[in-house]
């Protein structure tokens, strides 16, 4: 679990293929957002039926999405990076990341058709914000975008396809409708789609990623009856904030506070969606004031929210 957990923090992933090796036998094991999968033990040294082999000359020949590798972004050179952007800005985007090691450009879907795809440049390897090997796995990357020339915030994170949830670009539409105030103007945002080459063809197609889900009769699921289905979820915001911990003074953290209550508000009475996840991670400081974003936890409240008085927070600074 260490050993996937460390692949996913530092690299692309949808899926991790492995080999447990207990002395002269051994388990296969296929990982993802929605649990692991472990094959039986096995003598590897036996001549007849010699699984690790198989596996091995399957996965040699597999495709790089079939081994697990996320499509969606690409490792391309220094001199490509320079190609795209100019050297200036390239030398931007390396200076975002301590730990650069090259350039890697990013596909990020279109918020109405998921097939459009909006190209960014990122610096890799991302940083390290996946604490858990399972289920949302969130990560953040800064990036700029080649389309408007701007550095922008992404996320991507697993999405629970189980839940009939709404998706977070979706669910900003709903904000702006409403004209909620101090929420991260969007930028783009989709399920992630990976290209797939069909045999004896090079055409390829673009299609959604989604976790193991099914349970066939042999599977021994001893706490989980379902196991739930995730896809990768992707998208962007068109500025950049600071922590909440950045705050220059007590003037400026209470104002930031009350923006963010000022949105969950009017996300609230007049959008009907109730936030869920106020925490000091999800205020940002931008441009001295506060702006409340992560709607994916969000709940849309179906016949509105109950009669009750807004909030009123009077700030007296003389």
């Amino acid at each position: 679990l260490a050993y996937c957990t460390s692949i996913v923090r530092s690299q692309f992933r949808t899926h991790v293929f492995g080999v447990i090796v207990l002395g002269h036998c051994d388990r296969l094991f296929h990982w993802d957002p929605s649990g692991m999968v472990v094959t039986s033990l096995f003598d590897y040294t036996n001549q007849t039926d010699n699984y690790l082999a198989q596996f091995i000359w399957y996965y040699d020949n597999a495709s790089p999405l079939t081994r697990g590798h996320d499509t969606s972004v690409e490792h391309i050179s220094e001199t490509q990076a320079y190609e795209f952007v100019g050297q200036e800005i390239a030398e931007r985007v390396k200076a975002r990341n301590p730990h650069h090691s090259h350039f890697c450009t990013m596909n990020i879907p279109d918020r109405e058709n998921g097939e459009i795809q909006h190209l960014h440049l990122i610096s890799y390897p991302p940083p390290c914000h996946v604490s858990s090997s399972f289920e949302r796995m969130t990560r953040t990357v800064q990036a700029f975008d080649l389309e408007t020339k701007e550095f922008v915030f992404v996320k991507d994170y697993w999405r629970d396809v189980t839940a009939e949830a709404e998706k977070e670009g979706d669910i900003y539409t709903l904000l702006e409708k409403h004209n909620v105030p101090n929420i991260a103007p969007f930028g783009h945002g989709n399920d992630v789609q990976c290209k797939v080459r069909f045999k004896d063809s090079e055409d390829s197609v673009l299609r959604p990623v989604y976790t193991r889900h099914k349970v066939r009769p042999g599977d021994k699921i001893q706490k989980h009856k379902r196991l739930k289905q995730w896809t990768l979820y992707r998208m962007s915001l068109k500025v950049i904030g600071e922590s909440l911990k950045t705050f220059k003074s007590t003037k400026q953290l209470v104002t930031v506070i009350a923006d963010a209550m000022e949105a969950h508000d009017a996300a609230f009475f007049d959008a009907h969606i109730l936030h869920r996840d106020i925490s000091i991670g999800n205020i940002l400081i931008h441009n001295g004031r506060g702006l409340l974003i992560d709607w994916d936890s969000c709940l849309i409240v179906v016949n509105g929210p109950r009669s009750a008085p807004r909030a009123v927070s009077i700030l007296n600074y003389s």
